[in-house]
C-alpha cells in the first residue's frame, strides 16, 4: 500500500499521515495523475493490479471520515 499526495512528500506530510495512524509510505504525484483517476476531493481509495487496472474504488469526502474520527475521540 502507498499513499499519494499532491504536495510534496515532506516531513510534514509523513508527519501528517502517521497522526492518523497510518502506516505506509507517502508518494508525490502531478495533478495531471488526481484528474486520470477522477479525484477531485480527499480521499480516495483505489485498488490497482499489478497490471494497473483498477480492481475498485472509493472516493470519500475527507469531511465524513475526520467526522468519523472525531466521533470515536482519535483525532
Amino acid at each position: 500500500m502507498v499513499g499519494v499526495t499532491r504536495s510534496e512528500a515532506s516531513d510534514h506530510i509523513q508527519s501528517l499521515v502517521k497522526g492518523l495512524g497510518a502506516t505506509y509510505p507517502m508518494i508525490a504525484a502531478g495533478a495531471d495523475n488526481f484528474d486520470a483517476f477522477g479525484v477531485k476531493t480527499v480521499p480516495a481509495v483505489f485498488l490497482v493490479d499489478a497490471d494497473g487496472t483498477v480492481l475498485a474504488s472509493e472516493l470519500t469526502r475527507i469531511e465524513k471520515v475526520l467526522a468519523q474520527r472525531f466521533a470515536k475521540g482519535a483525532v
